[in-house]
């Protein structure tokens, strides 16, 4: 039984991994559908003028913040489906294929999450998409595959172009 984790924003990972797992019905997937970033409006709030406001201003971020969340997921629900359907025509069971959105509010913490979610899984593989960037661009974000891939020790990491 092969149990892989797909880190999912990118389409070519799911054909990957759809190709990978064909004609082998006891492989399981578990899809991680990597949300858009959180605007930065909704990670701070400013400094209280009065006495008990800063706790209005709190739950009121945390209420957009629920907000936004929650319209992600259903922005990111299609291609969650196209994902699931490839994989099902790929022959794997409605059962053998899990997903998880993971929400960016920490990009830094986006290999921990990966990781976590394939240790849970008890996964032997990770596959992640990767998009040609600049230097520049990849100095200032960071570089999510080959980060997993540094620190995945343990999990196949497959870095999909």
């Amino acid at each position: 039984e092969r149990r892989t984790v797909v880190a999912q924003r990118d389409e070519r990972a799911v054909g990957h991994v759809a190709r990978v797992v064909e004609g082998q019905p006891q492989s399981e997937v578990c899809l991680l559908h990597v949300l858009a970033p959180r605007p930065p409006v909704l990670f701070e709030i400013g400094d209280a003028q009065r006495p008990g406001e800063n706790g209005n201003m709190q739950e009121a971020l945390h209420h957009s913040q629920r907000q936004w969340l929650a319209a992600a997921k259903w922005k990111a629900r299609p291609a969650l489906q196209d994902a699931r359907d490839a994989l099902h025509k790929a022959g794997l069971a409605a059962g053998r294929v899990s997903a998880t959105f993971l929400d960016p509010a920490h990009p830094g913490y986006m290999v921990d999450e990966i990781l976590a979610q394939a240790r849970a899984h008890r996964c032997q593989g990770i596959v992640v998409g990767r998009k040609p960037t600049s230097r520049l661009r990849e100095l200032i974000d960071g570089d999510l595959a080959l980060e997993l891939v540094r620190r995945g020790g343990g999990f196949a990491v497959w870095v999909v172009e």
